[in-house]
This record gives structure tokens, C-alpha cells and sequence, in this order.
């Protein structure tokens, strides 16, 4: 694949991620991804046969671009604690300061075919989930560690649905929202949930 071509392909893949981000998959046709690109309708259908091809290369662009870095990030980490906090740490701020993958992921979730989610799973999710896994089993916890990654996973995809709506709570603060308060808040309150010990008391 020549240089050229491989960046209209990405460009293709960069705006219909932003397109589907900002106004989901049924508003937006493969003639307003073309017309965004600069690219004829013909041309958009060389790369990507039909809409379903082009949402779903979308969909593993970002979600594989994003979660890549994950799998050195917790290496680079001297213990399944400070793994533990990593994640927290790297998941909290993903999904907090990235829009597009935020967006994606709940439409996904919420809309996705069964076959895209399965596509989706096999080959983008489940190796940050397996890496997940290691981690949890090798926490001083007798739960199961699958289903604790996505226990721990769905607290923060939740924290970050309800973020808009916290200030308004009767017993709301505003920096309730805030990324880094939160960051700390789960890393204590799951720390306690999953060895049964106070923050201090770490391994």
C-alpha cells in the first residue's frame, strides 16, 4: 500500500471516528464522511466497501490505538498494586479526556451488532482484559479476577455517564468530576474492596 493511499485511509478512519463520535452511526452517511475527507463517494467505497466495513475499521482504530499503550504502561510497574493503580490512573483519564473514544465506546455498547461487538472483543478488548486479569490474580483477593476487572471497569465507565449530572446533586460538589480527585478516591475505595486492608496497607 503506497504511502498516499494509506493516508486517505487514515483520514477516511480519523473522520468517520469524530463524525460517529459526535453524531452517532445512523446520522451520518459514507457521502458526509467522503465530502468531510475532501474525497469522491467512489473513492471513499475503495477503501471501505460498505458502511458496516467502515464503522468497524473505525471502531478498532480507536479503540486499538487507544488501549495499546496500556500493556507497557503496566509493566513499566514493580508490583500487582501499583499495576492496580496504573490502570485506574490511565482508565480515568481515557475515558474522562477522550471524547471520541468515550462517545464510541458507550454507542458501541449501547448499539453495537452482536457481531461487532464480538469482532470488537476478540480483537481489540481481550488482551487489555487478559492483561487485567493478571493483574487481579495477583492481588491478595479471593474474588473472581474477571469478573473484578469488569467491576472495576464499569465503576469508571459509570463515573464518567454520570459526570455532567453531579453538580447538580443536592449533595453534589463540582469536583466530583474532577479526574485526579476521582483517581484517588477509587484507588482507595477498590483497594479496600479487593484485599479487605486500608490504602496504607498496599502490597
Amino acid at each position: 500500500m503506497s504511502g498516499s493511499t494509506s493516508t486517505t485511509r487514515d483520514n477516511i478512519l480519523n473522520v468517520a471516528s469524530e463524525l460517529y463520535a459526535s453524531k452517532g452511526y445512523t446520522a451520518v452517511s459514507m457521502r458526509d464522511v467522503a465530502a468531510v475527507v475532501g474525497v469522491t463517494p467512489a473513492n471513499l467505497y475503495h477503501h471501505f466497501k460498505d458502511k458496516e466495513c467502515l464503522i468497524r475499521a473505525a471502531l478498532a482504530q480507536v479503540f486499538g490505538e487507544r488501549t495499546a499503550p496500556l500493556e507497557t504502561l503496566l509493566l513499566a510497574q514493580a508490583s500487582p498494586a501499583q499495576q492496580f493503580d496504573c490502570f485506574i490512573d490511565w482508565f480515568v483519564r481515557l475515558v474522562f479526556d477522550d471524547t471520541i473514544f468515550s462517545r464510541l465506546l458507550t454507542r458501541e455498547l449501547l448499539d453495537g451488532t452482536p457481531e461487532r461487538l464480538r469482532y470488537l472483543t476478540q480483537t481489540v478488548f481481550d488482551r487489555p482484559i487478559s492483561l487485567l486479569t493478571q493483574v487481579m490474580r495477583a492481588r491478595p483477593s479471593d474474588a473472581d479476577p474477571v469478573l473484578s476487572v469488569i467491576s472495576v471497569t464499569s465503576i469508571i465507565l459509570g463515573h464518567r455517564q454520570l459526570a455532567a449530572a453531579l453538580p447538580h446533586l443536592r449533595e453534589g460538589k463540582a469536583d466530583y468530576a474532577d479526574t485526579q480527585i476521582l483517581i484517588e478516591h477509587l484507588k482507595a475505595l477498590l483497594c479496600r474492596a479487593f484485599t479487605g486492608v486500608p490504602d496504607a496497607g498496599r502490597v
